[in-house]
Parts: structure tokens; sequence; C-alpha cells
């Protein structure tokens, strides 16, 4: 049995238990069982949720299970913010990670953001962001700060590093038959890295790639 639980059903947690009707009472798989619950809560951003397994006789050789749960508050994270970044501005950087704040423009929303797993899937993809756009040393850590009633603010530290810059572009053209139609492509692609101050820019190098696969086809 599960005792006090609000947000999530009992099928979504009994279905995830080691422990099982009609088997062993064992107390190392009941203490997992424990560790699972919790973390399923956590996941939800239920951080304070407590949760005790007891048992009371059913005949002379079985006893019911029953895990006891104080669900707490949920909580979530209220502010989302970026220091360090000077090259792209907070509201781009927001656009790009998969967390959302929970504030007055959404308050009709449920459920909780505050997911450690989906700090880390950002983190990440904002490294990975950086490096697209020529930033290779950039490193970037995250904090969550405790507001009042349980709500959070997630703030991301970002220190970009240098910003790689093309000095030349060079090819080596197995025939000169297809030179002249590359030195067409070759003349876009300087003028638009130079738009962009010539910054190296993966979209920009593989849209250039893909014309000059497309002749070669």
């Amino acid at each position: 049995y599960i005792n006090g639980n609000i947000r999530i059903k009992n099928e979504e947690l009994i279905s995830n238990l080691s422990s099982q009707e009609n088997f062993l009472y064992n107390k190392k798989k009941i203490e997992s069982d424990l560790k699972l619950i919790k973390n399923i809560y956590s996941s939800k951003g239920f951080s304070n949720v407590t949760i005790a397994a007891k048992t009371e006789k059913y005949s002379k050789d079985r006893v019911n299970l029953i895990f006891v749960l104080d669900e707490g508050s949920q909580s979530k994270i209220s502010n989302i913010k970026f220091i360090g970044n000077e090259t792209f501005n907070d509201k781009y950087l927001y656009s790009l990670i998969t967390t959302k704040s929970h504030n007055f423009y959404n308050i009709f929303s449920s459920g909780s953001n505050l997911n450690k797993e989906i700090f880390l899937f950002d983190k990440s993809k904002l490294i990975s962001f950086y490096n697209n756009k020529g930033f290779f040393d950039t490193k970037i850590e995250y904090k969550l700060l405790s507001n009042n009633f349980s709500n959070y603010t997630l703030v991301f530290y970002v220190e970009e590093g240098d910003r790689l810059i093309i000095d030349e572009v060079k090819y080596n053209l197995i025939s000169n038959s297809i030179k002249d139609d590359v030195d067409i492509f070759k003349k876009e692609f300087v003028k638009k890295i130079g738009k962009n101050n010539f910054f190296y820019d993966i979209d920009i190098i593989d849209n250039h790639l893909t014309n000059i696969n497309n002749l070669l086809i």
C-alpha cells in the first residue's frame, strides 16, 4: 500500500518497486524502494518528501507492506539568470534551454520544473551552442539559489573564453574543372563570414559545405 501520495498515483509508484506481492519480505529491497520513491518525487520537484515503510500482520505468515509519505511542498524554478554572457543576451540563451521558469506569465502551468537531470542537459546544450559559434573554451556551471515558498532561482555562470576568427579560407581541388564554380561559392561564403565579423560559425560553414557537395554531386 501507498499512503499519503496525492500528486503521484499508486500505479506509477508500485510498478517501479522491487518489493512485490506474494514474494518474501526483504529489507534490502524495501530500503531500495524507499530511495526509488524519493527519487521519483525529487524528479517532480518534491525535494522535502519524507517516506517510511511499515508492516502490519495479515496472517500467520503474511504481512502488508505500507509506504507512508509526506509529500511536502513542490519546489519550482521561479527565475532563471545568466551571468558572464557578453556575446549572447539572456533572452536568446533562455530560448535554447529546456528548463523554463514558472512566473506570472505562466501562472497556470502545472507541475514542477525542478529537475537536476534537465539542468545538466541544459548546461551541455549551452556549451555545445557556444562551441558551434567558435567558443571552444567555454565553461558553464549552474547553481540553485533558494527563494521563499519553495521557489528557486536557477543561475547559469558563463565563462565564454576567446572566440575563434577565420583568418583565411583555402581549397585543395583535385580537379580545376570546378574551380570557377567553387570560386562563386567561396565569394558568397567569405561575404557571409565577413558579415559575421569573420567569427567561426558552424551553421555558415555547414551551409557552405552543403553547397560544395551539391556541386560535386
